[in-house]
């Protein structure tokens, strides 16, 4: 039978320091995978090899503890391992790393995307299309210098190659957070897939001016997968024809902007361009996006998510990880999403819907 620890053989082995993505315990509070199992299910039903693998660590999904990171305490290969302790023959283990070393280089390479340091240093200050393309490459290389074996680079980090540099689509704006690339939309929703207002229709109340050039010169999806507009006259209605006054918010100020999945109405403020989320079964009104340019990337990005979704497949074993890369995508360009949390008082539209496995949002 496995032992309770093995700190004999892991010592030889220097984890890396938690990150975001993954969390580890201390080396000498390393347990057996069987050890895990035991009291729960039969440990002899465990794949060949899997038993005597040292339970070091777990993948955060939302900052929760997801599934086992376990180590080879022989070979110093590491995997993922989603553990189901009653049913152990049911359990999945995917590889994530031939070395602890080389898991913290991918570790810091992740970090080092979302800094603009190392090998990714020369990428700050440039935005567009061609620096998400030149971001993947960048990472792919750091990808390719380890030694992954027959098996090839895991999906783990085939999902941060594509989705992580996401972020670097669209850079700062005058007046907005972003300014989009003039064809952003189009190209992805199609010419006739985005509406945009006659300056002629703009409210007087919509007085945040570069909220009215957006909407007039840039416009929104008109169907954006999970946000829907039938056509510019749907746009910028009143909250007050269809709201009730809400204490401490001047529901005067705000405007239709559209529709989102989960029966939730968005509003711009046309005092300060902000954009809020009306959501009917709580009768509730929070921050959705900073303004119309992080909204409009918001969409954007689910699009392409979904485009990309039909390539790799992630949400096949990776929802969590998918769902939380495309938090941290947005969180990169629009602080006010937020994250999901546990608290129902503490709503944060985007992070929960991404999150929605059960719904099969992503």
């Amino acid at each position: 039978m496995a032992t309770d620890t093995a700190t004999d053989k892991v010592q030889v082995w220097e984890l890396p320091r938690s990150s975001d993505l993954m969390r580890f315990g201390p080396v000498e509070a390393a347990v057996t995978v069987a050890r895990l199992v035991e009291g729960k299910g039969d440990p002899a039903l465990l794949e060949p090899g899997l038993a005597d693998r040292l339970a070091v660590g777990h993948l955060r999904v939302q900052d929760w503890d997801a599934e086992h990171v376990v180590l080879d305490p022989v070979t110093g290969r590491l995997s993922s391992l989603w553990l189901y302790e009653e049913r152990p023959d049911l359990s999945t283990l995917r590889e994530l790393a031939p070395s602890p070393a080389a898991l913290g280089r991918l570790l810091g390479a992740v970090e080092d995307l979302g800094a603009f340091r190392g090998r990714f240093a020369e990428l700050a200050g440039q935005w567009g299309p061609a620096a998400v393309a030149r971001a993947e490459t960048v990472f792919r290389s750091v990808l390719a210098e380890e030694d992954w074996g027959p098996g090839g680079i895991p999906r783990f980090w085939e999902l941060s190659a594509v989705i992580r540099p996401l972020s670097l689509i669209a850079g700062p704006g005058a007046g907005l957070r972003l300014e989009l690339p003039g064809a952003l939309l189009a190209e992805e929703f199609g010419a006739d897939g985005v509406v945009r207002v006659d300056p002629a229709r703009l409210p007087a109340g919509l007085v945040h001016e570069p909220t009215r050039r957006f909407l007039a010169a840039v416009g929104l999806p008109r169907d954006g997968g999970m946000f829907y507009l039938d056509g510019p006259e749907e746009l910028l209605t009143p909250f007050a024809e269809e709201g009730p006054e809400i204490p401490g918010a001047n529901t005067r100020a705000l405007f239709s902007l559209g529709g989102l999945v989960e029966d939730t109405s968005v509003y711009v403020d046309g005092v300060t361009g902000a954009v809020h989320a009306w959501y009917h079964g709580y009768g509730s009104l929070v921050p959705l996006n900073s303004d119309v340019s992080t909204l409009a990337f918001t969409l954007w990005l689910y699009r392409r998510e979904q485009a990309l979704e039909e390539v790799h497949g992630f949400t096949d074993g990776l929802y969590g990880q998918l769902a939380d890369a495309m938090v941290d995508v947005l969180a990169a360009v629009d602080p006010v999403p937020g994250r999901a949390t546990d608290d129902e008082d503490d709503w944060h539209y985007w992070p929960q819907v991404f999150h929605d496995e059960a719904g099969g949002v992503l």
